[in-house]
């Protein structure tokens, strides 16, 4: 059975964002890190159930097009796998190609699947480290 890892939202202003989350609903939030090569500023909110990945562009990338273009808010869901490969494998017998290769992150290595062959939804695979 899948397991969803955490779901990602782009946001304006991620201070902003995790003071509402946390006042409004109780989520904790994690220190804000930075990914130069993405160009953005994030921050995990942890709830009971779910964490959710806040992204505010602080560079001209694809995240900041996105909120160029009103494109804020949710972002992708990302699933965890024990083997990316494994599950790159077992996607493609139902049409799902990735979008890009693995990269790794500080918290693991993710691929990114393409929305055009995943019936329009933006998500993730994310080994956690």
């Amino acid at each position: 059975m899948a397991r969803v890892d955490h779901v990602a939202a782009v946001v304006q202003n991620i201070d902003d964002v995790q003071r509402f989350l946390a006042d409004g609903f109780g989520f904790t939030p994690s220190a804000v890190g930075e990914n130069e090569s993405l160009g953005i500023k994030f921050a995990f909110m942890k709830g009971e159930n779910v964490e959710i990945e806040l992204i505010e562009p602080i560079t001209d990338g694809p995240y900041m097009q996105l909120l160029k273009k009103g494109m804020g808010g949710f972002n992708h869901i990302a699933v965890a796998v024990d083997d990316i490969d494994e599950a790159v494998n077992k996607l493609s017998r139902v049409g799902v190609k990735p979008d890009n290769k693995p990269f790794t992150t500080s918290r693991g290595t993710i691929m990114n699947l393409d929305p055009i062959t995943a019936h329009g939804l933006r998500l993730q695979l994310f080994k956690k480290k």
